[in-house]
């Protein structure tokens, strides 16, 4: 590239969405004609400032583009070749105008080629979408373990909060581990969160399951954050969603981009882990549509069918499993913060941050 030689008559750039547009310009000045590849509906560029309220440090060359796209010649790529139709559904409604064709029909089910067969009623919890509900778990200790704990991390050496659910952490090993059992292969499994503190808490359980098991394998299993897998593409995808509060603060989930992209690597098999309450009631439209389009198929599951416990689906509404008034999360969180807005909402009868933002 610093070559002054160095001309080219075409410039491709792959996952330009994801590429910040002060770094295409070199390229882009050295070609002559400019060919960009990506989905501006998922993760976009990130540049870690602040400028002004005009200037867009995280814009992308494709998403200026994308806003005058009549201007320039584009064409949408409409035929997925990776997803279950099933998994690929929710993704097609909410940002693709219905427009994807899956060309997987043809595909086995994954529950076909499990060995030996799940028992026959639990057979719609290897389904292409499903759903593990924290929301309905109402005795403790179990329930207090699906609450959010915030804790502070060191990454890039500086000190970050994060969240971490060890109960959510506990159902996902569960599931990874009656996989295994029935033969499916370690590096065909993603776990993944998009808080780095429970990365950091399913990477040491998988640790622990080496310790016990010498299962080498388990090793190849991908652990990591949404941002970390974009591009790629897993048979099972096991994602936890981790928040869990009075606040219906969904974090990083809330941000459907996100969202986007985690249930898109599944190929075979998505698993989202987190409490129906907080998806159902969630400001944004998109991940509300997610709940209801698992919950309409049926497969909508309490996290005992894990353990063997056969259960039918869950059908009815969900409701938080905080306590009445929010006692039970306020007596076993650590968020000072959290707590603050519990106490305050029971005081004044409104939730302040919708009253802010209305």
């Amino acid at each position: 590239m610093e070559s002054e030689s160095f001309k080219p008559d075409m410039c491709v750039i792959d996952e330009a969405s994801q590429v910040l547009e002060c770094q295409k310009w070199p390229t882009t000045l050295k070609g002559k004609k400019l060919v960009l590849a990506g989905d501006p509906k998922q993760l976009p560029a990130f540049a870690n400032m602040k400028l002004g309220r005009y200037v867009k440090p995280n814009q992308s060359v494709m998403e200026r583009l994308m806003l005058k796209k009549e201007n320039y010649s584009w064409v949408m790529l409409n035929t997925q070749y990776r997803s279950q139709e099933e998994i690929t559904h929710w993704s097609n409604t909410c940002f693709y105008d219905c427009a994807l064709r899956s060309y997987t029909k043809d595909e086995k089910l994954l529950v076909y080629e499990l060995n030996p067969k799940p028992e026959k009623p639990c057979l719609k919890l290897y389904s292409p979408i499903v759903h593990i509900d924290t929301s309905v778990v109402k005795k403790d200790p179990e329930r207090v373990s699906t609450y959010e704990q915030r804790v502070i991390i060191v990454f890039d050496g500086e000190e970050e909060y994060s969240y971490i659910n060890k109960g959510e952490a506990t159902y996902a090993m569960q599931h990874y581990k009656n996989l295994l059992d029935m033969g499916v292969q370690p590096d065909k499994i993603a776990l993944i969160s998009p808080y780095r503190a429970q990365v950091e808490l399913l990477s040491s359980m998988i640790d622990e399951y080496y310790e016990k098991t010498k299962n080498i394998d388990c090793k190849n299993t991908k652990i990591g954050t949404v941002d970390s897998v974009q591009g790629k593409e897993y048979d099972i995808f096991i994602f936890t969603s981790v928040r869990n509060n009075p606040q219906k603060n969904f974090g990083f989930v809330a941000d459907v981009r996100r969202l986007n992209v985690a249930v898109s690597r599944a190929k075979r098999h998505f698993v989202l882990i987190g409490s129906g309450y907080m998806l159902k009631h969630n400001h944004g439209s998109e991940v509300r549509r997610l709940f209801d389009t698992i919950r309409s198929l049926n497969q909508r599951f309490h996290p005992v069918i894990l353990t063997g416990d056969w259960q039918q689906y869950v059908d009815y509404e969900p409701k938080n499993n905080f306590g009445w008034n929010f006692e039970n999360f306020m007596k076993n969180s650590n968020d000072t913060e959290m707590i603050e807005w519990c106490e305050e909402f029971l005081k004044n009868g409104r939730d302040r941050c919708r009253t802010e933002t209305n």
